[in-house]
């Protein structure tokens, strides 16, 4: 009796398995799948971006009293940049 109870939930379980690998593999599933992981590899990638650029700048108006930065900033023009008002 007991091989046939543990027969019967071994089939159960499988059942289960089944319906459960169909419904993460349908197309509905797949596409919400691939949204939600692009969409989240676009905002870090803005964060990260964001936080690199900040962090250039910042660095960039703290060397301005350097001699050699200052060259090196009015070599690559961007005293034009670092001038031009923003909302920082």
């Amino acid at each position: 009796m007991k091989k046939e109870a543990d027969i019967k939930k071994l089939d159960t379980d499988i059942k289960t398995l089944n319906k459960s690998i169909e419904k993460s593999n349908s197309l509905l599933a797949i596409f919400i799948r691939g949204v939600v992981s692009g969409t989240g590899t676009a905002i870090g990638a803005s964060i990260i971006a964001t936080i690199i650029i900040t962090l250039v700048l910042k660095s960039i108006h703290t060397a301005e009293g350097v001699p050699i930065l200052d060259q090196i900033i009015e070599n690559i023009n961007l005293t034009e940049f670092l001038a031009a008002p923003t909302n920082r």
